[in-house]
């Protein structure tokens, strides 16, 4: 299912200035019970690339391969003992379930007790409704250059730096993939578990990339004891 959004990115701005951030978040909070079933949210991936000049403009294509890949690598990583159930539905439920769970991304980024933090009613109302228990959302955010205009910034770089004796930085931005993933808990309404990680220097959408970050997701919280 590919998603179209509008809306959406008044809601992932400040997602993106993360990067920056020393607050990186992590947690498990589980309750002591094991997960037997987990409904997979739809996941949502932003690639920006920069092709001509320096405006970043978000890839469709980059972006839906992402998704692609990261649903894909998912089913690898899970548990067998646990049954998953990807929710399919249409492009407006979807968005909704996207916005609220960058929502609660946001709320646990900001909270000083993240674990406490409560789930939005409207993802706790879907999970109830399907009778799930646990729901898991991945969201990445992604930023890359083409190959082309890679090649003129670093030429830039190197002109500028040969004539200001190498004392002005311009390094070029490089690429960069942060992914996060969140369980929501329906029975305490709460999050289940929190991760956040960063990758610079590659592709976002590459397969070693994804299959990482997506392979450190799932196992952070199903390898950790209650």
């Amino acid at each position: 299912m590919k998603l179209k959004f509008s809306y959406i990115y008044l809601f992932l701005l400040p997602i993106f200035f993360w990067e920056c951030s020393p607050g990186k978040r992590t947690f498990n909070n589980k309750d002591g019970s094991s997960i037997g079933t987990l409904l997979i949210f739809p996941n949502y991936s932003n690639i920006k690339v920069i092709e001509i000049g320096d405006k970043q403009v978000r890839s469709e294509s980059f972006s839906q391969d992402a998704e692609n890949e990261i649903r894909g690598q998912l089913i690898k990583y899970i548990p067998s003992t646990v049954k998953t159930k990807y929710l399919e539905c249409n492009d407006k439920l979807g968005e909704e379930i996207v916005n609220s769970n960058i929502h609660l991304i946001r709320a646990v980024k900001g909270s000083s007790f993240p674990s406490k933090v409560n789930a939005p009613k409207f993802l706790l109302n879907i999970l109830d409704s399907l009778g799930e228990n646990y729901g898991l959302f991945i969201f990445q955010s992604g930023f890359t250059r083409t190959l082309e205009n890679l090649k003129k910034q670093y030429f830039k770089r190197k002109t500028i730096e040969i004539a200001s004796l190498g004392i002005y930085d311009t390094e070029p931005n490089s690429s960069y993939s942060i992914m996060i993933g969140v369980i929501v808990d329906k029975k305490r309404g709460k999050v289940s578990m929190y991760k956040e990680l960063y990758w610079r220097n590659r592709n976002p959408n590459e397969e070693v990339v994804i299959r990482s970050q997506v392979r450190d997701i799932i196992l952070s919280y199903f390898q950790t004891s209650n």
